[in-house]
């Protein structure tokens, strides 16, 4: 069973700054120990998220993402040096966290569109209306201190009328938003840890809420 989730370790943050600086399989196999301390404490906080966002009607899976690359797509180091957790919702959005040597990031969207998915987006973003208002939705959640992940293509799709307002948004075939909070923030060591987190991604409800429609 899992324990209830009471925060991550004090040393999160230095173990991987620490393995950034030693990034082999000698030093990871003798410094595992607090690693395994960090993940379970991941694994406890995603069933809480997982918990809390089905009380707000978000349902989904949660992950943790393993820490080892896989050596048959990359010969370069064998682990990240971020630590990713999250859960994917039934519309296949991210409701993530990024941990990383110098902070957290807060992300939510679709990071990958399936082809079904994007054909619809695509039809959907040629109506003027429907662009302004995802540039609205982008808008308010960018107030949150949020920012959009770059578009994908180098130009606009062709079929755009003249005097589209929002061409860009065209160029995209992936939505999704981020925060950096930069530092170890104290809430990271505790409880609160849920409830910050819960909140942050409550201020993409305006991209969610577009993306859902």
């Amino acid at each position: 069973m899992t324990e209830p989730f009471a925060g991550w370790p004090k040393h999160t943050f230095a173990w991987l700054g620490e393995l950034e600086a030693n990034n082999n399989k000698p030093w990871f196999t003798e410094n595992r120990g607090p690693y395994d301390e960090i993940n379970a404490s991941s694994k406890a906080f995603v069933v809480e998220l997982t918990e809390r966002l089905a009380a707000s009607g978000i349902n989904g899976e949660g992950k943790v993402w393993r820490i080892h690359r896989d050596q048959r797509f990359s010969k370069g180091e064998p682990y990240k040096t971020t630590h990713d957790l999250g859960l994917f919702d039934e519309m296949g959005a991210l409701h993530g966290l990024r941990i990383e040597p110098h902070g957290v990031t807060i992300a939510y969207g679709q990071q990958v569109m399936g082809k079904q998915q994007l054909a619809d987006f695509r039809e959907t973003i040629v109506d003027p209306t429907a662009a302004k208002a995802l540039a609205t939705a982008i808008g308010k959640v960018e107030k949150k201190g949020f920012s959009l992940n770059e578009p994908d293509l180098k130009r606009p799709l062709k079929d755009l009328p003249d005097d589209h307002p929002h061409p860009n948004l065209s160029r995209h075939k992936a939505f999704f938003m981020t925060k950096f909070i930069d530092g170890s923030p104290s809430w990271m060591f505790s409880a609160k840890a849920v409830d910050r987190v819960v909140k942050e991604l409550d201020a993409t409800a305006p991209l969610r809420d577009w993306l859902d429609g």
